[in-house]
């Protein structure tokens, strides 16, 4: 993927989110968007999703294996951006610290 613009990271407003009791269709009000970028990092945000396609492109390597080649190439590039933009994701988007912080970040 293209990751020079950024990695989606949060969708919604904690305190409203977390104060709806909702059915998550019935959402009306307004939902910002966070990413980490290479000036606002989340490392372990990365490295896990690149962990999550690396065992996706296990999945799928024998029944297609083009989308399994297709995992593994973006898990490979989510890892190494984590790796070269270090940094805890909720101290990028402070919004999610206050409910998903990341105590161990990336170390």
């Amino acid at each position: 993927p293209d990751l020079s613009s950024g990695i989606n990271a949060e969708y919604g407003d904690g305190d409203i989110d977390h104060a709806w009791w909702g059915r998550p269709e019935d959402m009306t009000m307004e939902r910002p968007a966070a990413k980490i970028t290479t000036s606002k990092p989340g490392s372990e945000l990365a490295a896990e999703t690149a962990a999550a396609l690396a065992a996706v492109s296990l999945v799928f390597k024998e029944d297609d294996p083009d989308y399994s080649a297709k995992c593994l190439k973006h898990a490979k590039e989510l890892y190494q951006f984590a790796d070269e933009h270090r940094g805890t994701y909720s101290d990028s988007i402070p919004d999610a610290g206050q409910f998903y912080k990341s105590w161990s970040g990336f170390n």
